[in-house]
């Protein structure tokens, strides 16, 4: 191993990294709240035919450590499917995160994992889910979002339900949560100029974050100098397209736009859910892929 190691893509999320990754990110809550959003708006309980949540089989696509997973578990979902391509997160989800869950034997057995690329049409069957989300900053490590839609679609049961997390790439806070030296303040307020860099100090190492954003691609770099002298850096690559453009792509691959919903609620300024409708017409022509 060299002094100063760079990490990209899938090289990431390794055991190291999803270790320590919900120290960093500090996004359980937000997490927990956003899935009972997501399953008060699909449940529908306010119209003459609410959906009873267990007859949802829902896909989790990017579902890291399997915090939203549980989530849905525990209000009920028949079954969830939970694809990420990181075998690592996979484990932690499986070993560390559904164990110290609430969950009974049988919520935690509605659960199902798997290590799976969602650009490729062959992770699941045609028809098997009838609910799909991604949620935190998901949606934007697909470059090309109109494959990811279409594989969605052609998984999704007419009529089924799509809901996207998404932010205001001009406004979000730009730095994760353990990166604010102001518990419970929001230190944009007093700023004018953008946020972009943060630093925080941890046992083993200092943890330093920076967003670029070169519009419609962004960076978001992580740097971890740890006590011994050795460095490691993480490069995540973004696409973040104006939210009317994922919109139209969606539409484009056969998903009806229904609604949005403000997350700044749940302590997440500029950033929502959006909500969509699997279309029963003939979707376009699938191409495998990686």
């Amino acid at each position: 191993v060299s002094r100063y190691d760079w990490f990209r893509g899938e090289d990431i999320y390794d055991d190291f990294y999803v270790r320590i990754y919900p120290k960093i990110t500090q996004f359980h809550k937000v997490l927990q709240s956003e899935a009972a959003l997501i399953m008060m708006e699909w449940k529908q309980p306010n119209s003459e035919n609410p959906t009873d949540p267990k007859t949802m089989v829902i896909l989790d696509i990017g579902c890291g450590t399997g915090i939203a997973a549980a989530a849905f578990a525990k209000f009920g979902a028949g079954r969830i499917i939970c694809l990420d391509q990181s075998a690592a997160m996979i484990r932690a989800a499986r070993t560390k995160t559904l164990p110290s869950t609430t969950l009974s034997e049988a919520e935690k057995e509605v659960i199902e994992f798997r290590n799976h690329n969602a650009y490729s049409p062959s992770a699941l069957n045609g028809g098997e889910v009838t609910h799909t989300y991604l949620v935190y900053f998901t949606i934007y490590y697909f470059h090309d979002m109109t494959t990811l839609f279409r594989n969605i679609a052609f998984w999704t049961r007419p009529g089924g339900k799509l809901a996207i997390e998404v932010v205001d790439k001009y406004r979000f806070e730009a730095i994760p949560d353990s990166s604010n030296p102001w518990i419970g303040v929001n230190p944009q307020r007093y700023k004018k100029e953008r946020i972009t860099k943060g630093t925080v100090e941890f046992d083993r190492f200092t943890y330093e974050t920076e967003f670029n954003l070169y519009d419609p691609r962004a960076e978001f770099n992580e740097t971890f100098r740890f006590k011994d002298g050795t460095v490691r850096r993480h490069k995540h690559e973004l696409y973040m397209y104006d939210i009317s453009k994922i919109v139209e792509m969606a539409a484009e691959s056969g998903w009806k736009f229904d609604k949005s919903a403000e997350l700044m609620p749940f302590g997440f300024p500029h950033a929502f859910i959006l909500f969509f409708t699997r279309t029963s017409g003939q979707l376009p022509a699938l191409e495998a892929s990686g």
